[in-house]
């Protein structure tokens, strides 16, 4: 099965079983906020996958839909990370980072770790809904001379882990 054949066929589950939920949802007396809101997620994604456009427009996105890998970066072209149904790795430990910089992490379903080099002063942006951000393996100690990454990271039922 080609690529789009491929993404067809998937836009099309995501987007039955989006529709599904919120079937269920509508006819019924309840009114459960939490079905009806995944399930216009998910019918949110199955348009994306079927529409095939990019996550970002401006291609400085590095994004990953049922997909596992290791994304190696040799300097930060791309900032912002998107992962869906995916087992991902972001390794930014021989990237120079300039005084200032922020990236942006995305997990929905998924498992991210990001690499970072030592000499780097992190400040974490975290928001988790059903999921984890762990970045108990960052130095405190670093130079306050050393370049500066803020990273936010978002994560809905997914795990998100930051290592240096």
């Amino acid at each position: 099965m080609d690529w789009t054949a491929s993404r067809l066929f998937w836009g099309l589950i995501v987007i039955l079983i989006g529709v599904m939920i919120v079937v269920q949802v509508v006819f019924k007396i309840q009114f459960p906020i939490w079905r009806l809101l995944f399930g216009a997620v998910l019918i949110f994604w199955g348009i994306r996958v079927l529409s095939g456009k990019a996550w970002d427009r401006k291609g400085n996105a590095s994004e990953g839909v049922f997909s596992e890998g290791v994304y190696e970066a040799k300097n930060l072209d791309v900032r912002k990370f998107e992962y869906v149904f995916s087992s991902q790795t972001v390794d930014l430990r021989h990237v120079a980072f300039p005084p200032e910089s922020q990236i942006q992490v995305e997990a929905v379903f998924a498992s991210v770790t990001v690499l970072l080099p030592a000499d780097v002063r992190l400040e974490v942006d975290q928001e988790a809904v059903f999921a984890s951000i762990d970045s108990r393996g960052v130095r405190t100690a670093v130079s306050p001379d050393a370049p500066k990454l803020r990273l936010k990271a978002e994560a809905v039922f997914a795990n998100i882990e930051i290592r240096q």
